[in-house]
């Protein structure tokens, strides 16, 4: 299978980015777009997971697993996006000195996911079959963000390990 590349148009990531348009500008430019970019994608997604956690409490319970999903999406195609073309995401949001900002959110999003989830069980009730999966996805969010940093951290210390080396 042979990669696309990256500025083409007959995917998605070519399509809403316009790579080869002129609207990138020169390097300076480009590097300012992305960051921007990057900031509101950050803004976006803080401001979206406090709606959800809000609405949640009002909104039939499918709703909420809806909205659930779509909030998760983006940050799964964020990861698809930067393996593709081999970098690794986890690592740069997770490992070296961006920790405190990634604990933060991450406790800031499981609080979100929380009270998305106290939601769902209050209008349910606790004796639904779906409580057990609320449980487990809630747990299973928090083990694979941990499992995240760990695994960076791991990497960002054999990096560093083999740099010295040489």
């Amino acid at each position: 299978m042979t990669a696309r590349p990256a500025g083409s148009t007959t995917t998605l990531p070519g399509l809403l980015l316009g790579k080869s348009s002129d609207a990138w500008g020169d390097e300076r430019e480009r590097s300012v777009m992305l960051e921007a970019y990057a900031y509101v994608f950050v803004l976006a997604t803080i401001v979206l997971w406090t709606a959800a956690a809000v609405i949640a409490w009002f909104v039939p319970w499918w709703v909420t697993l809806v909205l659930f999903l779509a909030l998760i999406i983006p940050s799964m195609e964020w990861q698809r996006y930067c393996k593709a073309r081999d970098v690794d995401a986890n690592l740069l949001a997770y490992g070296g000195s961006s920790w405190l900002r990634a604990t933060l959110i991450g406790v800031y999003f499981g609080v979100c996911a929380i009270s998305m989830t106290v939601a769902v069980l209050t209008e349910i009730g606790r004796g639904n079959s779906v409580t057990g999966g609320l449980i487990g996805g809630v747990l299973g969010m928090i083990g694979a963000v941990t499992g995240a940093r760990w695994a960076a951290r791991r990497k960002a210390q054999r990096l560093l390990n083999d740099d010295d080396a040489q």
